[in-house]
């Protein structure tokens, strides 16, 4: 039976704010999914037997996005290489508790892109135990755009400094503009 918790913390810190889901979660698998993002009917259900199969310590999904422009593609574009290198996704990632917990869930040093460090220690830790992790490709999440509606489509493509800036993960000033002083 599928059980869902939802825990408010208005600590504007994204990595802070997972862990604390993740401290109140009862279950033994641990799913993560940005709050603007809906998941695919099957992801759950994938994700069960990705784990079931002893192969996979965990990993994450495609991600679709719910509109598509050349501003947002060519921000995808900006992204790819990161994600191409380290070969993790990121918006929703899945893990038994114990690997979570063994990998001290999300660094919580970071403002941005914790889903990625996340990602990319997940990877490290199952490799160190002889497993993989995978991307799901049955399944997906669908993200918003909302950041592209608010800012437009071209935002981040004219400003690419901001984007290196946040893969690093310790700018407030971005990562306030970006997820906490934004109108909901």
């Amino acid at each position: 039976m599928l059980h869902l918790d939802i825990v408010y913390d208005d600590s504007r810190n994204l990595s802070k704010i997972r862990n604390s889901g993740a401290r109140v979660a009862e279950g033994e698998i641990i799913l993560t999914l940005d709050a603007d993002s809906t998941m695919s009917e099957n992801l759950l259900e994938e994700v069960d037997q990705a784990l079931s199969s002893g192969r996979y310590y965990g990993g994450g999904v495609m991600l679709k996005l719910e509109r598509y422009s050349a501003g947002i593609i060519l921000t995808a574009l900006m992204f790819l290489p990161v994600i191409l290198w380290h070969r993790v996704s990121a918006g929703c990632l899945w893990c038994y508790r114990r690997d979570f917990e063994a990998i001290g869930g999300f660094n919580e040093n970071l403002l941005s892109f914790e889903d990625v460090d996340f990602a990319i220690r997940l990877k490290a830790y199952g490799r160190s135990q002889g497993k993989k992790t995978k991307v799901l490709t049955h399944a997906y999440i669908r993200t918003s755009c909302r950041k592209f509606d608010m800012l437009g489509d071209w935002y981040f493509v004219k400003r690419p400094w901001l984007l290196i800036s946040l893969m690093g993960g310790e700018n407030r000033q971005a990562a306030d503009r970006l997820w906490y002083e934004v109108e909901r």
